[in-house]
C-alpha cells in the first residue's frame, strides 16, 4: 500500500530534477579557446567568430581568461586580439589582447580579469542576445595561412543579468523517461481500477 504512494512523488521529483538539470551558472559563460585561429584583421571572412547567447539586453561587465596563444612570424604577439561587440552595434564593446606589448613572434600565456563595469566599459547586447566573438590579428601577414593561434585555455564572461540555460541533450533524455515512467504508472492505474 505504501509503494503505490511512493511511487508517484518519485515520478514527480524525477521529472523536475531532468528539468532543473543542465541550468547554467548565474551571470557567466565560459568558453574553451583551445584550437582557435586568427586569419586576419577584425572583418576578416576567415576569422573564426563565435556567437554567444547571453540574453537580450544583458551587460557584459566582466572578462577573466587564461590562455596560450601562438603568433607565427612575421605577426606579433601584440596583435593577437578577441574582440567583442553585439551583433547589432559593431560600434559598441570590447577585447582582449593576450600577448599586450610583446612585440615579438612565439608563444606566450596570458592571465586575468577585467571589472568592465568599474571602469566604465561595460556594453549591453542587442534583443537578439547575442555577443560576437571575433578571433583576429592586427592585419593579415601570413599568406596562406593563420596569422596567430589560440592553443589553449579559456575566457570567461560576466554579465549583470543570469544568461538563460540551455538544456543539455542528457536533460531531455532524464525527461523523456521521466514521462515515460508517469505513462507507465498511470496504465497501470488504470488497469487497476478495471479490475476492481
Amino acid at each position: 500500500m505504501i509503494g503505490k504512494y511512493i511511487r508517484i512523488p518519485l515520478a514527480v521529483i524525477g521529472l523536475l530534477s531532468a528539468l532543473g538539470a543542465g541550468q547554467a551558472q548565474a551571470g557567466t559563460l565560459t568558453i574553451d579557446v583551445s584550437g582557435i585561429y586568427s586569419q586576419g584583421a577584425w572583418g576578416d571572412p576567415s576569422n573564426t567568430v563565435l556567437y554567444l547567447n547571453v540574453g537580450a539586453f544583458n551587460d557584459i561587465i566582466g572578462i577573466a581568461s587564461d590562455v596560450f596563444v601562438t603568433a607565427y612570424a612575421p605577426t606579433l604577439l601584440t596583435e593577437i586580439s578577441l574582440h567583442l561587440n553585439p551583433t547589432d552595434n559593431p560600434n559598441v564593446g570590447g577585447g582582449l589582447a593576450p600577448g599586450f606589448r610583446k612585440y615579438y613572434s612565439g608563444t606566450t600565456e596570458s592571465a586575468g580579469s577585467a571589472d568592465l563595469a568599474a571602469m566604465g566599459l561595460d556594453f549591453q547586447v542587442g534583443a537578439d542576445g547575442l555577443l560576437k566573438a571575433e578571433f583576429c590579428v592586427g592585419s593579415d601577414k601570413t599568406i596562406g595561412g593563420p596569422d596567430a593561434r589560440w592553443d589553449s585555455g579559456w575566457i570567461t564572461f560576466t554579465t549583470r543579468d543570469p544568461i538563460p540555460a540551455v538544456p543539455e541533450p542528457s536533460s531531455y533524455a532524464m525527461l523523456a523517461l521521466g514521462l515515460a515512467g508517469m505513462g507507465v504508472l498511470s496504465r497501470r492505474r488504470a488497469k487497476a481500477l478495471k479490475q476492481v
